[in-house]
């Protein structure tokens, strides 16, 4: 049972003296992000403050997010380097991504071409395999800071779910929106949008093979 990170704590003091936190690169509704580098290596990371006082009432929720990310070692996963905890803040120390995430990059370039996507999406196919062998399940895959949020269809009729399932749907939503740079169900309000991913109404554009169609189809 999870009580406490002590068994991937590191010490507050010693190494919390290692890093010089610089500016922001990311915000949201529990945590920030910040630029840091560990200044005898000179190594950039990235670290997210979290403040443990708002996840009093969900800190077995963040202590098991915690240890399954100190428990991934993967190539295209995010590697955690240390846990650090000072006061009523927690500092997770993570490898810097310093490209941006898949929706700054599709932002910047378009859409990617097949070939592009290809690889990349092997890459994320690689990622959650590891996570599913591992028995975790990420069920909230998503271009990261999306402005719509997409859930599977079981999410949205409130049924009993299998995480890998549910990860699988959103690998094939990722994936259009690599190829398209478009979200797949497009809706005015909520209700509309519900309705259309669990009949599965989306288009597929001309443009992409029929290879890439049938793939669609089938997550």
């Amino acid at each position: 049972m999870l009580h406490d990170f002590t068994d991937i704590l590191v010490d507050q003091e010693p190494h919390s003296a290692y890093y010089e936190l610089q500016g922001t690169i990311g915000k949201g509704t529990f945590a920030k992000v910040v630029l840091g580098k560990h200044i005898l290596m000179e190594l950039k990371v990235a670290v997210k403050i979290i403040d443990q006082r708002v996840f009093y009432g969900m800190r077995r929720s963040l202590l098991q997010e915690v240890h399954c990310m100190a428990d991934l070692k993967h190539a295209n996963i995010v590697q955690l380097f240390h846990v650090i905890s000072i006061a009523e803040s927690l500092f997770l120390v993570m490898e810097l991504v310093p490209r941006g995430d898949m929706l700054r990059y599709l932002y910047d370039h378009g859409r990617m071409s097949e070939d592009k996507a290809r690889g990349v999406f092997q890459q994320l196919v690689s990622a959650v395999h590891y996570c599913h062998e591992k028995g975790i399940a990420h069920r909230d895959l998503k271009p990261q800071k999306c402005a719509v949020r997409h859930s599977a269809p079981e999410l949205f009729l409130g049924q009993t779910y299998e995480g890998r399932a549910v990860d699988i749907w959103s690998l094939g939503v990722l994936r259009y929106k690599m190829l398209t740079n478009t979200v797949s169900f497009k809706a005015m309000d909520w209700g509309e949008l519900r309705q259309k991913v669990v009949s599965g109404q989306y288009v597929v554009p001309s443009y992409l093979c029929i290879e890439v169609e049938n793939f669609q189809k089938n997550c």
